[in-house]
């Protein structure tokens, strides 16, 4: 069978589960999709906003509502415009290939047609992270529908139900580790580049590729080629933003990043102290990457040289160093792990391990604990 036959139907089942996660918010929240932005009037005025879009009130809101206003008019770089102010916008603009894909798929920034048109850029993505999960798994002797355990990551959840570019950024990042690793130059380059413009935590990937065709001595003349271009791409993007913005973009967050494992030593510390049931669902989730991590220390061996596992450590050790500002709730650190999870079910699928079925069983009662609670 050929593989595209193979790894198109966890694909399309992946497609079909999250629309209809989509359509059960959309429901649940009165048919109105603009609800997903998660728009608050601290930031957003509702009797400006443009479209219709739904403003909580005595609310703050998330990160949706920048990527809605960036993807409305995304060559307006004031801080302020259409009754939306960004928080961050040197921050926030660093990462415009999802509100550019918002932009597109609206045609042009519609704001009638963004709320779904940011859904639909999500629901491409992860069908794409899907068929490349599947591809992965063909690729070292499994099975394609293994490719669901990295696509029903839990953290995706949160990510699709708040217009988040998570989903995209990865799915390009798995893009590129395959092409790179096939030695497709081009599509490797080009994915790697769209990676690093949807979230700058992308770079760790894109920089372990080239760590490991370092390491391994890659026999291929031009393996380190594709990386290099990247990098040196996304550094001329955060020049241009300085030059607009007067701050380097990636540095603008640094209140996220702070002592090593202060932040979730905290965060953990908060949940001994909280016997609520919010309290017990954090732990479940926390829980969940401590034994996805687990799994794949102890069973990763060789390819902890290699790009995946580089990058995986990379990420881990991302998390260590992250803040309480990020070690708050399930919808901040879930999203930052993101790449940890994915990259830890790509190792676990090449090991060939029996951990893979506990993690799968682990990942899908995660993913509908997640889908349940944000649809109640």
């Amino acid at each position: 069978m050929p593989a595209t036959t193979k790894t198109l139907p966890p694909a399309l089942l992946t497609l079909l589960i999250y629309a209809l996660l989509v359509v059960g918010a959309w429901l649940a929240g009165g048919r109105d999709l603009s609800r997903l932005v998660v728009a608050g009037d601290e930031f957003c005025d509702p009797a400006v906003v443009p479209g219709g879009l739904h403003v909580f009130a005595d609310n703050s809101g998330y990160d949706g509502q920048y990527y809605f206003r960036l993807a409305h008019d995304p060559a307006n770089w004031s801080p302020e415009a259409h009754g939306i102010r960004i928080d961050l916008p040197a921050y926030r603009s660093q990462r415009i290939l999802y509100p550019l894909c918002g932009w597109l798929l609206s045609g042009g920034g519609s704001p009638a047609s963004l709320p779904l048109a940011l859904v639909l850029a999500n629901l491409v993505a992860l069908t794409l992270l899907a068929w490349q999960a599947a591809g992965w798994a063909v690729d070292h002797g499994r099975s394609a529908w293994w490719g669901l355990l990295v696509a029903l990551y839990p953290g995706f959840v949160l990510s699709v139900l708040r217009d988040l570019p998570e989903p995209l950024e990865v799915a390009l990042l798995v893009t590129a580790l395959r092409a790179w690793g096939g030695g497709r130059l081009v599509p490797a380059t080009l994915a790697g580049l769209g990676a690093v413009l949807a979230k700058e935590t992308a770079v760790a990937g894109v920089a372990m590729l080239l760590a490991g065709h370092l390491l391994a001595k890659d026999p291929r003349r031009l393996g380190w080629l594709p990386p290099v271009l990247v990098l040196g791409l996304w550094l001329g993007w955060q020049f241009a933003l300085r030059e607009v913005f007067g701050v380097f973009p990636v540095r603008s967050g640094d209140s996220n990043l702070g002592p090593p494992a202060a932040g979730v030593l905290g965060f953990v510390r908060g949940l001994l102290a909280d016997s609520s049931a919010h309290s017990a669902f954090y732990a479940g989730a926390l829980g969940y990457l401590v034994l996805l991590g687990g799994l794949v220390v102890t069973r990763m061996h060789r390819q902890v040289l290699e790009p995946a596992g580089l990058a995986f450590v990379a990420y881990g050790g991302l998390g260590l160093v992250l803040t309480q500002a990020v070690w708050v709730e399930h919808w901040s650190f879930m999203r930052a792990m993101t790449e940890f999870g994915v990259l830890g079910g790509l190792l676990l699928i090449a090991s060939a391990s029996r951990a893979a079925l506990g993690l799968a069983v682990a990942s899908g009662v995660t993913w509908a604990a997640f889908a349940a609670a944000a649809l109640t």
